[in-house]
């Protein structure tokens, strides 16, 4: 099923790719969607790797936000200030 996202995913069809990685979390496997978020962020779509890592962790990707975190390019882009225990961004401190 990863395969066929990121082929939809290669030829434009982004909702064809979710839609795809979702089915395929729906069956129970949640590397699809995972492996979708590490291809926008390789091509530059930080914001579509956000959603679909959440996605996938929302549907029990036991480590798509932790992995994803740990990715300096996400991570100083993304989060800047890192990630929360629940996997929620952490806002600015400001004394």
């Amino acid at each position: 099923m990863y395969r066929l996202a990121i082929r939809r995913e290669e030829t434009g069809d982004r909702e064809g790719a979710e839609a795809i990685a979702r089915q395929a979390a729906d069956h129970g496997d949640t590397g699809a969607m995972y492996r979708l978020a590490i291809r926008r962020e390789e091509t530059g779509d930080r914001e579509g790797a956000e959603a679909i890592a959440r996605q996938a962790a929302d549907r029990g990707h036991p480590g798509a936000m932790h992995v994803l975190a740990l990715k300096p390019s996400l991570l100083t882009n993304l989060w800047p200030n890192g990630l929360d225990p629940d996997g929620m961004p952490t806002p600015p401190w400001h004394p």
